[in-house]
Parts: C-alpha cells; structure tokens; sequence
C-alpha cells in the first residue's frame, strides 16, 4: 500500500524540453522514460537499501541524497526534482501524524 501512495505522489509532470534529451532512468540494465522511470527509481533505491517505503526517511531526505535516488543516464535531472521532494516531506509528516494520533 506505501509503494503505491508513494508512486502517486510522485507522478506527475515527466515532460522535458522537447530539444533537449529525455529523462531517463536505468534499472537492471534497461532505461525507462516518463511514469516507469519513476517505478524504476523507487525499486532501484530499495534494491540500493534507500528506505523509501518509509514516511520518517520521505521526512529526513535532503536534496543530494534524493538527486541521487532519481540520477539519470542522460544529462537531464527529472523534472520537478525539488517540488518531488517537498511533497515527500510534507506527505511523510502528514502520514507519521495520522498514524500515530493518540
């Protein structure tokens, strides 16, 4: 049930500048585009022990750490790096405070 909350909050605007190269993700030896790439980051950062199924570590991320959980194999960053990570930690903050209301 995380993994896809997490997907969903994450899915969205995978278009880039249509005369530069495509973000594009490898995972296990083949490149994804668009939604997959972001399917493929979050199981290669598990397969990496990034614990992204987590709401406390969506909370902790800071940039660097997260530029390089969605490092690509061209020379595009993904779209919205930075807004992809402020919802992280506002919807991992959210989730921890329903979940453990007394």
């Amino acid at each position: 049930m995380t993994m896809i909350f997490l997907i969903d909050l994450l899915n969205f605007s995978f278009w880039n500048n249509p005369t530069s190269d495509p973000f594009m993700v490898n995972y296990q030896g083949k490149d994804y585009s668009g939604y997959a790439s972001l399917c493929a980051i979050i199981k290669r950062a598990i397969d990496e022990d990034y614990d992204m199924l987590n709401p406390h570590f969506w909370c902790e991320l800071d940039l660097k750490t997260w530029a390089y959980i969605c490092r690509s194999t061209t020379n595009q960053n993904m779209p919205l790096l930075e807004k992809r990570l402020e919802i992280l930690k506002e919807s991992g903050s959210a989730l921890l405070k329903v979940l453990f209301v007394n």
